[in-house]
């Protein structure tokens, strides 16, 4: 199931209770790990609310992602104002190479979200999916 924030209360910053909620790792731990975002990427389709903003906005929608120790943490930008949607760890089936330069996120209630990564950072997702509880599958 597909989590997002109103954009009334969305700063690109999370409450305190949402960093509860989420599990976000303190800036000491994430410098630890080596980070916890990921590269850039564009916004294709699987998101209600990002659908909506892709289709009414002029410009791509950039989005990265962020590692929680509960969930995904997707972040999308358009014209400044960030929006951010979340999927819980236990609630992603699979997350895979999708063709050549797409990635997609299969959800147990039977959603996909899709996303484009620009040339030459499939490494950079390996890496970054290393650090996550759910394997990024190759096929």
């Amino acid at each position: 199931m597909i989590h997002t924030l109103d954009h009334e209360v969305n700063t690109g910053f999370l409450s305190d209770e949402h960093k509860q909620e989420l599990g976000a790792y303190s800036l000491w731990q994430s410098l630890k790990m080596g980070g916890v975002g990921s590269p850039k990427l564009q916004y294709l389709n699987g998101i209600i609310p990002f659908d909506t903003l892709s289709e009414e906005g002029t410009d791509l929608l950039q989005i990265n992602f962020e590692l929680t120790r509960n969930a995904l943490l997707i972040r999308a930008w358009q014209h400044g104002d960030c929006f951010i949607a979340y999927v819980f760890w236990k609630d992603i089936k699979m997350i895979r190479f999708y063709k050549e330069n797409e990635l997609q996120s299969d959800l147990k209630d039977g959603n996909q979200i899709r996303f484009k990564m620009g040339v030459g950072t499939r490494a950079g997702f390996r890496k970054f999916f290393a650090k996550s509880p759910i394997q990024l599958s190759t096929n």
